[in-house]
């Protein structure tokens, strides 16, 4: 439920929509001073077709979907995201972010290649401020095809 308190917050019908559609998705949370970075990835057989339509994003047990928004002081705001993926015979995968803009949330979609079982390690450059310092978050998941 705390998932779904924060996500409320950030009042993204969509965000909701996205993260929330299996209970094996879960929230993940960095703080980098005043900002609070936001990210989980997730099968994207996971999504709802009419979400995955909406956004133009493929449904696959072979794609997975991750989605990073960040807050500054509980608000949600617009930055410079990127990063890789990398599998374990170290090959590595450029991400392309989407940004979705909604009333009262902003998050960045990108999608990735899953094999079943397979760890893969995110790396993630998040630069609220295009003059600010850029805040490296990495993580490890593994993936199951459903």
């Amino acid at each position: 439920m705390a998932i779904l308190n924060r996500f409320t917050q950030w009042g993204g019908v969509a965000l909701l929509a996205l993260c929330l559609t299996s209970p094996a998705v879960a929230e993940q949370k960095q703080q980098f001073g005043a900002y609070e970075v936001h990210y989980n990835a997730f099968n994207s057989t996971f999504l709802q077709p009419e979400i995955a339509r909406q956004y133009h994003l493929v449904r696959s047990k072979e794609r997975g979907l991750l989605n990073i928004a960040v807050l500054k002081d509980g608000k949600p705001g617009k930055t410079m995201i990127s990063g890789s993926v990398k599998n374990l015979a170290g090959q590595r995968v450029t991400l392309t972010f989407q940004e979705v803009t909604e009333p009262s949330a902003v998050y960045y979609l990108s999608d990735f290649t899953i094999s079943n079982d397979d760890p893969l390690e995110f790396s993630i450059t998040v630069r609220p401020d295009p003059q600010g310092t850029a805040h490296e978050l990495h993580f490890t998941q593994t993936f199951f095809r459903d």
